[in-house]
């Protein structure tokens, strides 16, 4: 067969096969949050426990950190999600850390969505609450968090209609479309050169 022709004839397939998928996944619906960055503001050694304080807001600790997450509406174009459809608002539980003073909301997309956010701790000041509210798709919220006693243990929970679960997306992860896998698994067999008999 002349190559022209094969390769016509496979580009009408993915063609097809990008449309259907897309069209398929168009009101695909998913909720997703990351760990910006987790460090250390504060922390003092067992050696010299003794001979320092380190205090906040009038209060000694031992150590604080610095928690940034960010959490988004993940889905696709046309997958909103409206304020009651988060049937279980969703929470932000750091183990048996303490959360110092209040969540601080750093930036939005868009911008006059941080006019809307609202996260509320808990009267053990051990969770964080977002309320629920509208987040078209691509709508997020980066927020920062300061703990004492924090090991790195962090559980979210919640429930929104028609997710099955809140993703954690880690930072540097590559997430490879089937389009791109199949265009590449093609070039790389008309590519290949042939054995050697």
């Amino acid at each position: 067969m002349d190559l022209g022709i094969l390769l016509g004839f496979l580009g009408l397939v993915i063609g097809i096969w990008s449309v259907a998928l897309t069209l398929k996944q168009r009101n695909r619906r998913s909720f997703s949050y990351q760990i910006v960055s987790s460090s250390p503001i504060v922390s003092v050694i067992q050696e010299v426990k003794s001979k320092v304080r380190v205090q906040f807001d009038g209060r000694i600790i031992e150590d604080a950190y610095q928690l940034i997450l960010k959490i988004w509406n993940s889905g696709d174009t046309f997958a909103f999600i409206r304020p009651d459809e988060f049937t279980i608002p969703i929470t932000f539980n750091f183990s048996n850390a303490e959360i110092l003073g209040s969540p601080e909301i750093i930036d939005t997309v868009p911008t006059e969505l941080q006019e809307r956010v609202s996260l509320i701790c808990d009267a053990k000041n051990q969770n964080v609450t977002l309320e629920p509210l509208l987040l078209n798709s691509k709508d997020s919220i980066k927020w920062r968090v300061l703990l004492t006693g924090f090991k790195g243990d962090i559980k979210v929970e919640g429930r929104i209609a028609g997710i099955k679960k809140i993703k954690r997306v880690d930072q540097g992860s590559l997430v490879t479309s089937p389009q791109i896998w199949l265009v590449d698994t093609i070039v790389s067999l008309l590519v290949r050169k042939p054995l050697k008999h």
